[in-house]
């Protein structure tokens, strides 16, 4: 996968389930939408057309103002980007929004973003100062109805607006982290994925290992994995597991006196009648008689020297 390929997977960060999920729980606490404006101003609805403030679809649907909500959010998420921190910006009409940069290997993808909020509950006097700020705006709309969507509009203080700017990252830290997975394991070599896996097994071949999980460590599917993993070893990942398990029981078996009920717990295996079908399909022998025929080699050695 070429380098542009890998980054215009990554910018669709909009189709992240989380991130959908987490839009509804901080609509559903605050009434607030969120929104995710990619590095060239692009955005993506995560919250659909009804969660969105009134007010700002009033004012976005003339021309004008849709023209000043662009030019200000353009300009937040420069300074986002240059910063390389979260902004909580005022638009000229007066409401607040959020911006939280996202950057995958040093690489600008953009801006969660959230808001179109008051930063106190709506009075006669802000509505008359938020009137003053829009009037140059030819609205479509009744003062009657402005009034009423300015009323509706939801209202957090600093300390709950902060509130929102730490969760919302700390989703974009889920993302970060697990992007920046993606696109590691998107560059590294088919061989050195195998690679990775080899080495997973070898620290948790004692733990219940599926091809699901190993699969899942380097991002890909269970069938792509179980080809890759055939054409790279030449065994499938079951038979490439059996046997390293194995070849630690004859570890065991040889250098312990661990009874063959503990010897096969401690490899991984799910019971004893598992682990001596295993055992015998690879060795051509029961671990018992593996044992006794090896030490006794071993103390036929020792008598001869």
């Amino acid at each position: 996968m070429t380098e542009k390929k890998i980054y215009e997977k990554i910018i669709d960060v909009s189709k992240e389930k989380i991130l959908a999920e987490y839009h509804n729980i901080v609509y559903r606490l605050t009434g607030i939408p969120m929104d995710f404006a990619s590095s060239d101003g692009e955005c993506f609805k995560l919250c659909p057309e009804h969660h969105l403030n009134p007010l700002c679809k009033l004012i976005r649907a003339c021309p004008e103002g849709r023209k000043k909500c662009e030019i200000y959010d353009a300009s937040a998420l420069n300074e986002a980007r240059i910063k390389q921190k979260s902004v909580i910006y005022t638009c000229h009409a007066g409401l607040t929004d959020i911006g939280v940069p996202i950057f995958i290997n040093k690489k600008f993808i953009g801006c969660v973003t959230a808001g179109q909020i008051l930063r106190e509950k709506p009075s006669e006097k802000s509505f008359r100062k938020f009137k003053e700020m829009i009037s140059d705006l030819n609205l479509n709309t009744s003062d009657s109805d402005l009034k009423k969507h300015f009323f509706k509009t939801p209202y957090l203080d600093q300390e709950k607006l902060q509130a929102i700017v730490d969760l919302i990252s700390l989703v974009s830290n889920y993302i970060v982290d697990s992007q920046s997975k993606l696109l590691f394991f998107e560059k590294i070599h088919e061989k050195d994925k195998i690679s990775v896996i080899r080495g997973y097994i070898e620290k948790k071949y004692k733990n219940k290992i599926s091809i699901e999980d190993a699969a899942s460590r380097i991002f890909l599917s269970a069938s792509r994995f179980s080809h890759l993993f055939k054409k790279e070893l030449g065994i499938s990942f079951v038979q490439y597991l059996n046997k390293f398990r194995i070849e630690k029981a004859k570890d065991f078996l040889l250098n312990t006196n661990m009874s063959i009920t503990e010897i096969s717990t401690e490899t991984g295996f799910s019971n004893l009648t598992h682990f001596n079908r295993i055992f015998k399909k690879l060795e051509k022998q029961s671990p018992v008689s593996f044992r006794k025929s090896r030490k006794g080699k071993q103390i036929s050695r020792k008598g001869v020297v």
